[in-house]
C-alpha cells in the first residue's frame, strides 16, 4: 500500500485498502472468476471502482451483481457434488452384493476414481492418502482401506 493509499484509507474507510498482488495471485484469482462464470461482473466492478477511487458504496450496482453471480455458482457446484456423492453410495449399495474379491476390488477402484475426480472438480485440498471405503452402506463392519 502506497503512502496515497493509506491516507485514502484513513479519510474514507469505505475505500478499499490494496496492496499490489503478485501475478500469480491475479492468475489464480482470475481463473476462480471465471470457473465461476462471473469474470463479465468481475470487470464491470473493477472499471466501476477504477472511476469511483475504490469506494465500493459508489457501484452498488456492480457489487450487488457480482455477489449474486458468486452465490449462484457456488450453489450449482453444490448440487454438481451431491449428485456424485449419491451417485458414489449407490455403487457401493449395489457392490454389497458382490462375492468375487475381483469384482470386490474393481468396484473399489471406480469409487475411487468417482472421487478423485470429485476433488478435481470441486477443488478439494487432500492432506494424506488415508481413505476409507465402505461397503455396507454407511456401518463400519465391512470395509476395505487403501
Amino acid at each position: 500500500m502506497t503512502r496515497e493509499d493509506g491516507r485514502q484509507a484513513q479519510e474514507n474507510p469505505h475505500v478499499a485498502r490494496t496492496r499490489s498482488p503478485t501475478g500469480e495471485e491475479l492468475d489464480d484469482v482470475e481463473k476462480v472468476i471465471e470457473q465461476a462464470g462471473c469474470s463479465k461482473t468481475y470487470y464491470e466492478l473493477e472499471v466501476c471502482l477504477g472511476e469511483n477511487e475504490r469506494d465500493w458504496r459508489k457501484c452498488q450496482k456492480e457489487v450487488t451483481a457480482f455477489r449474486l453471480c458468486h452465490e449462484k455458482s457456488k450453489a450449482k457446484q453444490s448440487k454438481n457434488r451431491a449428485g456424485m456423492i449419491e451417485e458414489i453410495k449407490t455403487e457401493f449399495r449395489e457392490a454389497k452384493g458382490l462375492s468375487s474379491h475381483a469384482e470386490i476390488e474393481k468396484k473399489v477402484e471406480v469409487a475411487r476414481s468417482g472421487v478423485q475426480q470429485m476433488q478435481l472438480y470441486c477443488k478439494l485440498d487432500i492432506k494424506g492418502t488415508d481413505w476409507k471405503v465402505s461397503l455396507d452402506g454407511g456401518g463400519a463392519n465391512s470395509s476395505l482401506e487403501k
